[in-house]
């Protein structure tokens, strides 16, 4: 009987292939396949790991690949439990470049109606984007 079998011990097999194949820093294979073992007891089922792992890559953090942790850090630090914001500066910028095309068009607004109805529906489709 394999000690495996003695210690109902999951082989690393087809999930952690699965989970390697989605993350993103390919370093220290072999530790990561010895993290996803001792992690098995308190690790969730791989579909959530692989929509934490979506989330994680969606960060600007993870944009750098250096500042991506190896996977053994990320799957012994319990990193699936993590709360992302996906606010990125990117769209920081972008929301405050239209901001300030708004406020540089007011003037124009408040002298001709026209130019007041085009700028109502882009305020519009701001706020309906921002889901207020």
């Amino acid at each position: 009987m394999a000690v495996d079998a003695l210690f109902d011990l999951p082989k690393p097999g087809d999930d952690f292939d699965q989970f390697w194949a989605q993350y993103p820093r390919k370093v220290a294979k072999a530790e990561a396949r010895k993290a996803w073992l001792q992690t098995a007891r308190q690790r969730p089922a791989l579909d959530v790991i692989l929509l934490a792992l979506q989330a994680a890559r969606k960060t600007d953090q993870w944009r750098d690949w250096t500042k991506i942790p190896h996977a053994s850090t990320w799957l012994r630090g319990e990193r699936w439990e993590d709360h992302h914001q996906f606010v990125s500066e990117r769209l920081e910028r972008r929301a405050s470049d239209e901001k300030r095309e708004f406020a540089a068009g007011a003037a124009k607004v408040l002298s001709d109606p026209n130019i007041a109805r085009v700028h109502l529906a882009k305020i519009q489709a701001l706020i309906k984007r921002s889901g207020s």
